[in-house]
């Protein structure tokens, strides 16, 4: 059973009310808005983003509208595993133009049943009662050592992701591993992450993090704990265009997982 929370979130631009409503561009993302995922399986403990456009909402004369999202999963038998109702949400023409931002958000439990899910999206115009609905597929893989909710924003606390940075600033990247496993002495996990930045196929930076927790440390592993969180930050003091790959160990039994990559861009505020 997917055990799942979907929230539907809206950027503040919309464009003037049309006739017809349509979903575009849908594509796995990591974090909404945030760098396009590469099309793979999803591990359970993982957060799945699908983002995509809303075009043709209709807005009032003072520019707002309202749309509401559905989302259904089932699995490759047709059994209907998942449905949510996002209710009515408001969205705001504040600059102008044509589509909405929007995104679905899954949470795989970590008793996520491996398989093929079909994931379907359906969004409804409260204004002008039109609707649209677009499906899509996501593989939960079986459960192993793996690299899960990575994302890339502007601040430690990542409230704010994106794949499209300014020169000057940084950019904080988070992520967490799962089925670790915890040393026979000491019964706590013993961890490397490293995180390479590509630019053109070559190496530009790397940075690395060994957490062992021992004994002494206990506090910072709390015991049974199925997630291990990670974070590098990395500061951006050139324009151009990047892929970053983080890679994780798992120093008790030596197993990697990763790497899981992803491309930003360092753009100029002149």
């Amino acid at each position: 059973m997917l055990s799942a929370a979907v929230i539907a979130g809206y950027c503040v631009w919309i464009a003037s009310a049309q006739s017809a409503l349509t979903i575009e561009n849908l594509r796995p993302t990591f974090g909404s808005p945030g760098p396009e995922r590469p099309v793979a399986g999803v591990f359970p403990g993982d957060t799945y983003y699908l983002s995509f456009d809303l075009k043709g909402v209709k807005v009032d004369s003072t520019g707002t509208g309202k749309v509401r999202l559905e989302t259904e999963a089932s699995d490759a038998a047709g059994n209907r595993v998942f449905r949510m109702d996002s209710g009515e949400s408001v969205v705001v023409n504040a600059l102008g133009g044509e589509s909405v931002h929007s995104h679905l958000r899954l949470e795989l439990g970590p008793k996520t049943a491996p398989g093929k899910y079909k994931l379907k999206v359906t969004a409804t115009d409260i204004g002008s009662k039109a609707s649209a609905s677009k499906d899509s597929e996501i593989e939960v893989l079986p459960p192993a050592f793996a690299i899960v909710r990575v994302s890339s924003g502007v601040d430690q606390n990542l409230a704010s992701t994106g794949s499209v940075f300014g020169l000057g600033q940084a950019l904080y990247l988070g992520f967490a591993v799962v089925g670790f496993q915890t040393d026979a002495a000491t019964k706590h996990p013993k961890l490397r992450f490293e995180m390479k930045v590509k630019s053109n196929g070559a190496v530009v930076s790397t940075a690395t993090q060994v957490g062992e927790v021992n004994a002494s440390q206990q506090e910072k592993v709390p015991a049974g704990a199925q997630m291990i969180p990670g974070r590098f930050l990395l500061p951006l003091s050139k324009v151009g265009q990047y892929t970053v790959e983080v890679t994780a160990t798992d120093l008790v039994n030596q197993k990697v997982a990763g790497p899981v990559s992803f491309q930003f861009h360092v753009v100029s505020p002149k």
